[in-house]
């Protein structure tokens, strides 16, 4: 261990240890960044449940008319192989 004298502590304290990565020494928004769903459920409000809510059902509604419409362009596929049987 060294002592330095007559340097500033922040120049001090903003030398990283060569063990800690740069992962390591980044803020939490830039951590959590793009992720959405940070909060627990306790912790919602009631107009960020709803919200949350909302989202979820138009997504699931969107992927399930995506699936209907990918099954009904199979659909006459299938019936035309099965008459060359």
């Amino acid at each position: 261990m060294s002592i330095q004298t007559n340097v500033p502590a922040l120049a001090m304290e903003e030398i990283a240890p060569l063990a800690v990565s740069d992962a390591a020494m980044l803020a939490p928004e830039e951590v959590f960044a793009g992720k959405g769903d940070i909060k627990d459920e306790a912790e919602l409000t009631q107009a960020e449940r709803k919200r949350r809510r909302a989202n979820k059902k138009r997504k699931y509604k969107a992927e399930s008319a995506k699936r209907a419409a990918r099954k009904a362009s199979t659909a006459p596929l299938l019936k035309r192989s099965e008459g060359l049987s």
